[in-house]
């Protein structure tokens, strides 16, 4: 109900408060009006003029009306509160010249006018019932773009804002994927309100909507289909529809982003938190930290801090990978691998070189290169096991690692095998009633599996003699530590091994052919 109804309807029911009070007062001189008035007894009557006069008072209240006018101008509303008794009913020609007062003369509606007027004279409330309408004025309808999931067809994003940029890592698109559609502008019709007052369409110019190399256009009946013709970001921005060939995060890579597959380059100006999984066709560049996450780039790897690796992360690049430190963490390069501070407890590949500058510090773990390793320090004064390899090749020192963490396990693993079941045999041998047969199957068992892990081992040591051949690399390849190299360092240069059991001194670590065998020189 809006302000006008409900002033109308206080006002009536003031008038109505007043009558009662009138009623009251006339109660207390005649008693026996109140059976006549509340009980309509038609057998009492009264001859009391005075009396007739305030019943008629009391009992009768006028109908009243109001009309209003929505805030656009395009419709008017009757709202009547009926009369009650003998009061006045509203009569069209009251209806007529309020109307007229206001200025409406146009889509006046006569019908609905004499309606609510036959309802009020039964008594019937009318709340805001329409009695004129105008002609609706309708603008322009601008370009709408819909964006699809190039994945499935599913539209994701609908909008008629030309910028898109907040839903970069939902909309990856292939090469040939349709992911825009873009419906055209419709013309506006004229309006008039009830006033009589006509309302021009707005009829605004549109941008014109521009499309860069990276796109293909299809015009259709009232639309346009958008292709793309290279796989990468679809990018509706400033009026500009096109393909980046590079997918931009603008925060961290987490929950809410998820793990990402782009057939381009990713540029994630946060870090990629723990559980998470970036895999790039082009190069990845992360602007702060990697945490327990994997990377997988066929270019580039750059962090612009660190990698936190917790034991959980895996970089691989087919490119080469720069960080300023290296935690607990495994990491190969098909490229280079430079660290502008300290690898720390990683294992760390690459098929060129790496090169720790700044503090320059590797501490535990294993590094190797194909080429060369250029550090500061090695190890640490407290003993730190700290492998440094080169002239390896790249793939090959990759088996050669999981090769000696098989050997590792077959190696932990037999010795108590064989001393169980040293144990075992005595008592089948001594005391063979003493077993269930639950028991003598275990035994069974424990042999076979000690059977089998020994001639694994012997598979695993003949594959790491073959791979652990000399190569032609190894002769070129060299090790140098420009300031300290610790004990519990392990020097080893193609098949030639040396533990550091002594502290050196910008020590160069080189292979001498002809004595087989890890030769020093000053670093330069």
């Amino acid at each position: 109900m809006d302000k006008n109804t409900l002033k109308l309807l206080v006002k009536q029911t003031q008038n109505k408060l007043k009558a009662i009070e009138t009623k009251e007062q006339l109660l207390k001189k005649v008693p026996e009006v109140f059976a006549v008035i509340e009980h309509g007894d038609a057998e009492k009557s009264f001859n009391s003029d005075e009396f007739e006069d305030l019943k008629s008072e009391i009992l009768s209240v006028d109908a009243s009306f109001v009309i209003t006018v929505d805030p656009d101008k395009y419709s008017a509303f009757l709202s009547i509160i009926p009369s009650e008794g003998d009061g006045r009913d509203v009569k069209i020609q009251d209806v007529e010249k309020k109307i007229d007062a206001l200025g409406i003369c146009y889509g006046i509606d006569n019908e609905a006018i004499s309606k609510a007027l036959l309802q009020s004279g039964e008594h019937h409330p009318i709340d805001e019932q329409k009695i004129a309408e105008g002609v609706v004025r309708k603008d322009v309808t601008p370009p709408r773009f819909v964006q699809l999931n190039h994945r499935d067809g599913e539209t994701v994003v609908e909008s008629e804002q030309v910028d898109f940029r907040d839903f970069y890592h939902r909309n990856t698109v292939e090469k040939g994927d349709m992911f825009l559609e873009i419906f055209l502008s419709e013309d506006g019709t004229d309006g008039k309100t009830i006033f009589g007052v006509n309302m021009p369409a707005m009829n605004s110019r549109n941008k014109e909507i521009k499309f860069g190399d990276n796109v293909e256009v299809k015009y259709l009946e009232k639309k346009m289909a958008v292709y793309a013709k290279i796989a990468g970001t679809a990018v509706i921005s400033d009026a500009l529809v096109n393909i980046e060939p590079m997918l931009t995060i603008e925060g961290d890579v987490d929950y809410s982003v998820s793990n990402i597959n782009f057939p381009g380059d990713v540029l994630i100006r946060g870090s990629v938190m723990d559980k998470f999984t970036v895999a790039a066709e082009g190069s990845i560049v992360v602007g702060k930290n990697v945490y327990g996450a994997h990377l997988i780039a066929k270019g580039n790897i750059a962090i612009g801090n660190g990698i936190i690796g917790r034991s959980k992360s895996v970089i691989h690049a087919e490119g080469n990978v720069t960080a300023e430190f290296m935690e607990n963490a495994y990491v190969e390069s098909y490229g280079n691998i430079d660290v502008k501070d300290a690898i720390v407890q990683s294992t760390v590949f690459a098929q060129g070189s790496i090169t720790i500058a700044g503090r320059g510090v590797v501490i535990g773990g294993k590094i190797v290169a194909g080429e060369k390793v250029v550090c500061r320090i090695s190890g640490s004064e407290f003993g730190v096991k700290t492998m440094i390899e080169v002239g390896a090749d790249f793939v090959k020192s990759k088996k050669i690692h999981e090769l000696e963490i098989q050997e590792r396990l077959y190696n932990e693993s037999i010795p108590d095998m064989k001393s169980a079941f040293t144990d075992f045999s005595k008592i089948l041998q001594n005391d063979p009633d003493s077993l269930s047969p639950e028991e003598k199957n275990m035994v069974i068992t424990l042999a076979r599996k000690l059977k089998e892990y020994s001639a694994k081992l012997e598979e695993v040591l003949a594959k790491k003699a073959e791979l652990t051949k000399e190569s032609a690399a190894a002769l070129k390849a060299e090790i140098s530590v420009t300031d300290t190299t610790f004990p519990g360092t392990v020097i080893t240069i193609g098949s030639c091994k040396k533990a550091i059991t002594s502290v050196y001194k910008m020590a160069r670590f080189r292979l001498d052919p002809d004595k087989k065998e890890i030769a020093l020189a000053a670093a330069v």
